[in-house]
């Protein structure tokens, strides 16, 4: 999640500098931050639940997954629309630094 943090400061940054390398540093941070996260977040949900409620935690899951990849890029749309080229990433910093910030809060009360 860091990574994806870093890589969507890195895009919005590139954005407001008008600086186009920032861009694709950024892109490629975030790739490569969601494609770890990705298999390890599905791995600890798979962890958290017996073996009879797999099917219903990972269906439910991905059901949410496919949710957000609807309503993301519209939502994303219209930030970029409304308030300019950076605000979708500096959306992306806030709710990834939320993520983080409630990551020990879940921890704790396992």
């Amino acid at each position: 999640m860091i990574s994806e943090l870093i890589g969507y400061c890195f895009i919005a940054l590139s954005a407001v500098l008008a600086f186009y390398p920032l861009l694709i540093a950024g892109m490629f941070m975030f790739g490569f931050g969601d494609s770890i996260f990705g298999p390890s977040f599905n791995g600890m949900l798979s962890r958290s639940v017996e073996a009879g409620e797999q099917g219903r935690l990972q269906g439910g899951s991905q059901a949410i997954q496919a949710l957000a990849r609807m309503i993301g890029p519209v939502v994303g749309g219209q930030i970029y629309v409304s308030l300019g080229h950076s605000a979708p990433a500096c959306m992306g910093v806030v709710l990834i630094a939320a993520a983080i910030a409630a990551m020990p809060v879940t921890q704790r009360n396992k």
